[in-house]
């Protein structure tokens, strides 16, 4: 339901794109607010420059629900008790990054030839919940697999990294032409 007394704060990175994060209103606490704010922004700050233009905004709720991407409306959306378990696990980026993927490119390239093309090329997927749901979350996980190994090659394990250019290096293609300004270039 749309909130008209929501929180509305800016969040401007080094290259100048702004993103906006709105908050419910029924968040009671300023220091609460402060910490979810910093802690979303810090991830959002790491997302491709490309990412955060066409991310509409991020909206904040009190609970303890599953995240979820909007294509149409280029936003998602995080809840606070969620947004604690996943700084505990350290995966909050890997989530600001998938539902990132869902808010910005899902749209444009989920079904695109070029994408299911690179897909059925593979033949396999990188996770079974990419494999079970591919035309919703195959492109999402993917992204966050091929962005790792291209932009922050050897940070994943070894074997991990593997597998991944073995799975789906028709995908890594795609995602390092789409990523080509965030990237390096391929070694010659």
């Amino acid at each position: 339901m749309f909130d008209p007394r929501a929180y509305a704060f800016k969040v401007t990175f080094k290259d100048k794109v702004m993103t906006e994060i709105w908050a419910h209103q029924s968040f009671d606490s300023e220091e609460e607010l402060k910490e979810l704010i910093s802690l979303v922004g810090n991830g959002l700050g790491k997302l491709p420059a490309m990412m955060r233009s066409k991310l509409s905004h991020v909206v904040l709720h009190k609970g303890d629900e599953v995240a979820f991407g909007e294509e149409e409306g280029h936003f998602f959306v995080l809840y606070s008790e969620n947004i604690r378990k996943r700084v505990k696990t350290h995966d909050l980026e890997e989530t600001i990054f998938h539902e990132s993927i869902h808010a910005t490119l899902e749209k444009d390239h989920a079904k695109s030839q070029k994408w299911l093309e690179a897909e059925k090329k593979d033949g396999d997927f990188i996770t079974k919940f990419a494999g079970r749901l591919p035309l919703k979350e195959d492109l999402p996980v993917s992204a966050l697999f091929a962005y790792t190994v291209l932009k922050h090659p050897s940070r994943l394990r070894e074997e991990v990294e593997k597998a991944v250019h073995k799975i789906m290096p028709h995908r890594i293609a795609f995602f390092r032409e789409l990523f080509a300004k965030e990237v390096a270039p391929m070694p010659e």
